[in-house]
């Protein structure tokens, strides 16, 4: 059975949606009623109609969906027959434009709405599913953060002890601001989802003590992965006292304890996000749909400065953490600092051959994926779609070795064969940076490793098995096919292909492509020290 959904409009209540099919099948809505009962809307309900050849048209009236009420609220899934186990595909029309489906209803003098929102699954089978809900207006929004869960029964308690859990942590976060000192010589560097100082953070941490500032301030450092699963009680109450009697607060990635802390106004919050450029949204770019910030309480609203690789990338950022672009500071990543120094280039690549001595005289291609998942309990990569026979045979063939790089988040191994190990790697201990000065030529998709990358001018191949769903459900800040810098490859066998005729369709870069770091008098640890702590507002 091949039925492929091919269009989805509205016209006033009601819901039409346009499909290709070689059989006489029908569209029906399935909602998932307790564990194991389902109840089942089939033609009756989705009226069908032949308008071509192969191609059918169903519709709904949600406002009479029921006899006289409308559609009950929950999850539809869109099936054929009635049968969940039956999917039509989805055109990449529609993945592309999925968030332009949904509906708002209002009524009672616009106090209350009905809402219809489309969503599609990330894995495969890729299925289609609409969501019906009643929304209430919150005039204090501000004050009332978890209102939706409160009209939710069986979710109250939660909401309750959520509430005043925060509560209880905000009071003792103001108790130690009026118990400690603010002196402007306290520093924090901490992180809520690594387990150790690395990137931008690390590199001001050096430059500091470099220049002997570690003896003018006293600086603290607190790192924890909060989403490993562990229950740290004690936790809280420590960082809450360390953030309270911190002049300066250095961040890598998102900080959930911001987004609840009313936090003093002294306190300075530098954001050093570790990414120069990716291609996946983040933050308020993700406003709306799934992962999607709080409009009021989120971490990113509370940062004094955001640091970033140049100037033109200001405006994304400032969508990104949803603050004004005069406090974006563009010094270029402090991480890079040292990227481009020779001497440091020549002592990472004779430690590395000393470490793989196997591998000098061969050509090595680093593979350097980022996550498919909405955050860091959901991380995985799907290694499926990497043919490693082919991968291990061109190797062999073409004197090459691979060397594989993942995302932090991802937990799985790399399921590379033992036979396999004297040419392909695991490598996703090392310094992906590190692993740079060795490579010959890069493969991701939508990670930023590759801004860094781009910085040694060597060709970059970008596998995107999964671009339109990718762009469809986690979204996208450019279209990766206008900005990569390099071949987008869509299949394995077109990146085979590519790798084997050397065609890696290099062409010029984009201005916000390109660090600072090329061009910078002066380090960008350097610049953000002076600008965040030495206040040289230049």
């Amino acid at each position: 059975m091949n039925t492929l959904i091919t269009k989805i409009f509205w016209r006033r209540t009601y819901l039409f949606i346009e499909y290709e099919s070689d059989d006489e099948v029908q569209l029906s809505l399935v909602r998932q009623v307790g564990k194991k009962k389902k109840e089942v809307f089939q033609s009756h309900l989705l009226e069908t109609k032949a308008i071509g050849e192969r191609k059918y048209r169903a519709k709904i009236n949600i406002a009479i969906a029921e006899g006289r009420e409308l559609l009950k609220p929950g999850k539809w899934m869109v099936v054929l027959d009635g049968d969940v186990s039956k999917i039509p595909k989805i055109s990449d029309d529609i993945l592309l434009t999925i968030e332009d489906y949904s509906r708002v209803f209002r009524y009672s003098q616009n106090a209350n709405a009905y809402v219809v929102t489309f969503h599609i699954t990330e894995t495969e089978p890729i299925m289609l599913s609409l969501y019906a809900n009643y929304m209430i207006t919150n005039n204090h929004p501000e004050k009332n953060t978890l209102s939706d869960a409160w009209h939710r029964p069986q979710k109250k308690l939660r909401f309750l002890a959520i509430l005043f859990g925060k509560k209880i942590l905000n009071l003792y976060y103001q108790i130690c601001t009026r118990v400690t000192l603010k002196r402007g010589k306290r520093i924090l560097f901490m992180s809520q989802n690594m387990d150790h100082i690395r990137d931008n953070m690390e590199a001001i941490d050096i430059r500091l003590k470099e220049r002997k500032l570690d003896s003018n301030y006293k600086i603290t450092y607190d790192f924890v992965n909060i989403f490993d699963g562990k229950k740290r009680l004690w936790y809280w109450p420590k960082i809450l006292f360390r953030i309270a009697r911190s002049d300066y607060i250095f961040v890598d990635d998102y900080v959930p304890v911001f987004s609840f802390l009313k936090l003093n106004k002294k306190t300075v919050v530098t954001q050093l996000w570790h990414a120069g450029f990716g291609f996946k949204l983040v933050g308020y770019g993700r406003f709306g749909i799934n992962g999607s910030p709080h409009p009021y309480e989120s971490c990113h609203r509370k940062y004094t400065y955001g640091v970033i690789g140049n100037d033109f990338l200001k405006e994304i950022y400032s969508e990104v953490w949803g603050i004004e672009k005069e406090s974006i500071l563009a010094t270029g990543m402090p991480r890079l600092d040292h990227f481009l120094d020779e001497d440091h280039i020549k002592s990472v690549k004779a430690e590395f051959y000393q470490k793989y001595p196997q591998l000098q005289g061969r050509k090595i291609i680093t593979f350097a994926p980022t996550y498919r998942g909405n955050n860091q309990a959901e991380a995985y990569y799907d290694y499926g779609k990497i043919d490693f026979d082919a991968l291990y045979q061109f190797c062999k063939k073409n004197n090459y070795a691979v060397a594989f790089g993942k995302h932090h988040f991802i937990l799985q191994d790399i399921p590379i064969k033992e036979e396999y190990h004297d040419l392909i790697y695991d490598m996703s201990s090392y310094k992906l940076n590190d692993l740079f000065y060795v490579t010959d030529i890069l493969i991701t998709d939508y990670s930023s490793s590759f801004y860094d990358f781009l910085l040694l001018k060597r060709p970059v191949l970008f596998y995107v098995f999964d671009k339109n769903l990718y762009s469809a459900t986690r979204g996208v800040h450019r279209p990766i096919d206008s900005v990569a810098p390099g071949k987008v490859c869509m299949t394995f066998q077109e990146l085979m292909d590519s790798l084997e005729k050397e065609d890696y369709g290099q062409k010029e870069k984009a201005n916000f492509l390109t660090d600072k770091c090329v061009s910078n008098q002066k380090m960008a640890s350097d610049q953000v020290i002076d600008f965040v702590l030495l206040g040289k507002k230049n």
